[in-house]
């Protein structure tokens, strides 16, 4: 007869811990001759398909042994009281028809209509104080459907809030399916890329054409996506139209009335 203090038992996996079944005993927590305890332990079964750190996986998964085999995790339990020991394995398989989910999202973003990515890339050229509409367009590129509680797009201008464009949820369903697009709006003002603003981002010699040999500044911010745990980001940029000298106060001089008295005789 063994007390219940003399009895470890223990599993292989050091994340699975087996419990004692208190309703596997008669009540004198005494495990005599002919007697059996029940230890449990749950835990959620792992995709067997990846490489898994720290886990135990064999080849099987063939009970018609036909040669197809497939991955099965192994665990062994152990009962130790006092210096005797013994040991026994199992294990288990996923279903063959198990799916490997591929979630993705991407997004690109547009100022007034163009990508702008880069300096060689077409450029929205807008006056300081002009109209400036962001639209970044979302789309599912994995297999499985995100819900809108989800989805969170971000701009790296903390001044700009891109707000989904509900009409372009096909079906109004607020689910983003694979495949699907959506579009999220942002509208701001223009900054006169010549001067001095924080919290954002300007980069200088960026836009064509030259003034006097040089490039000029760009405004650039980035939206972002999260979608679950995947996540994308797309910069985008505008220029500031250049002055022309009309622009600059350098107007013509208007023609001056000269009179001329003429005499009559």
């Amino acid at each position: 007869t063994f007390s219940r203090s003399e009895i470890r038992v223990t599993d292989s996996q050091a994340d699975v811990t087996p419990q004692w079944i208190a309703s596997s005993d008669n009540g004198d927590n005494l495990l005599a001759p002919g007697e059996s305890w029940r230890y449990q332990a749950v835990d959620v079964a792992l995709n067997l398909l990846f490489t898994l750190e720290g886990i135990t996986t064999v080849d099987g998964c063939d009970p018609t042994s036909s040669g197809d085999t497939r991955s099965a995790y192994e665990n062994i339990g152990v009962v130790q009281v006092n210096e005797i020991n013994d040991s026994d394995p199992s294990h288990y398989c996923n279903p063959p028809s198990i799916v490997v989910r591929n979630p993705g999202i991407a997004i690109i973003k547009l100022t007034n209509g163009l990508d702008a990515n880069n300096a060689d890339d077409e450029l929205p050229f807008i006056k300081p104080d002009g109209i400036v509409t962001w639209t970044y367009v979302v789309t599912n590129t994995g297999d499985v459907a995100f819900t809108a509680d989800e989805i969170r797009v971000t701009d790296s201008d903390p001044s700009v809030t891109p707000v989904l464009d509900e009409a372009s949820d096909v079906g109004g369903d607020a689910i983003l399916a694979p495949g699907e697009s959506w579009r999220y709006i942002a509208t701001g003002t223009a900054l006169d890329l010549q001067g001095e603003h924080e919290g954002v981002t300007i980069i200088p010699g960026f836009c064509l054409p030259a003034i006097e040999g040089r490039r000029q500044p760009a405004y650039e911010n980035v939206g972002a996506v999260q979608a679950g745990d995947q996540q994308a980001s797309d910069p985008s940029h505008y220029c500031n139209i250049v002055p022309t000298a009309i622009e600059q106060g350098n107007e013509p001089a208007k023609l001056k009335q000269l009179f001329i008295p003429i005499a009559r005789h």
